[in-house]
């Protein structure tokens, strides 16, 4: 069992149809946003760790930009107030990540972590090693068809722990670059809940 390098939680904006791109340094997705955090998509944000993997400082700055822009898009503030009151916070987080590229060069992700040998155990919820995804990515079309041979992916983690290297072994399967290769589908729910909350839901429409 492994557990190497830390990315974004992009679910939420994955499933809200937010533009993704691949982040060759970190090895992994991203959803494409401006230095306000915003996305693709109208009045969505990201922030943090749902948008790169910057360090919980970086965080602090990306979260206070895009409450601004949020102020300014709803007329709280001018546009003039929300630049001024920006500036040191884009110098600092600037500053911030001047290491990063760094970081990502020394602590890269080896590539035995993101496509594990053998009988390594990729999928923790439901217990399926590397070798029987490698199976699976043989005869299937992509991670979400094996996903469905497999059942890697649906436990409790929802993919968050094996996801990306699911998603690796499939692009080698078929001599891919992990950019060009077909992503894990987001679907709901995010997070597991239980048939009592569910069934919760149904009795508040009634």
């Amino acid at each position: 069992m492994i557990h190497h390098g830390v990315i974004p939680a992009i679910q939420l904006a994955a499933a809200a149809d937010c533009r993704i791109e691949w982040n060759s340094a970190q090895q992994c997705w991203q959803p494409v946003h401006d230095r306000w955090g915003e996305t693709s998509q109208a009045n969505i944000y990201v922030a943090g760790d749902t948008a790169a993997i910057g360090g919980a400082r970086a965080a602090e700055y990306d979260g206070a930009l895009a409450a601004l822009q949020a102020a300014c898009r709803l007329g709280r503030i001018d546009s003039a107030t929300r630049d001024r009151r920006a500036a040191p916070l884009l110098r600092s987080r600037r500053r911030h990540l001047r290491v990063r590229p760094l970081l990502d060069t020394l602590y890269r992700v080896p590539d035995n972590a993101l496509e594990p040998p053998g009988e390594t155990l990729l999928c923790r919820c439901e217990e399926i090693s590397a070798a029987d995804l490698r199976a699976a990515a043989a005869i299937a079309t992509g991670p979400n068809q094996v996903k469905a041979f497999t059942r890697c992916g649906m436990g409790p983690c929802q993919a968050r722990n094996c996801g990306m290297a699911l998603e690796r072994l499939c692009a080698a399967a078929r001599a891919l670059p992990p950019d060009q290769a077909e992503r894990l589908r987001v679907r709901p729910p995010l997070k597991p809940i239980t048939l009592g909350e569910l069934a919760g839901i149904v009795e508040e429409k009634q």
